[in-house]
């Protein structure tokens, strides 16, 4: 299932991610939420990244069997 129960989210204060990573407003920030995994090819994205300005960043949300690598993979590679 897809779908997301918002019940549990609804109830969660809200949090100023910029702020918390040291983002300015004219930093333009990607997010993609899902489970790491390779068949999302997180690595596809991590190494399009290279060729965009600075003051893109992507943040990735999520969980699953691929997290550690890559983790590692960004720590290697940038």
């Amino acid at each position: 299932n897809n779908g997301i129960d918002i019940s549990a989210i609804k109830q969660t204060p809200s949090v100023n991610i910029r702020e918390e990573l040291g983002l300015s407003d004219s930093t333009v920030l990607l997010t993609m939420v899902s489970r790491f995994a390779w068949m999302k090819d997180y690595k596809t994205v991590f190494q399009s990244m290279k060729n965009l300005p600075d003051n893109i960043h992507f943040l990735c949300v999520g969980d699953g069997e691929g997290l550690e690598e890559h983790r590692r993979i960004v720590g290697n590679e940038g």
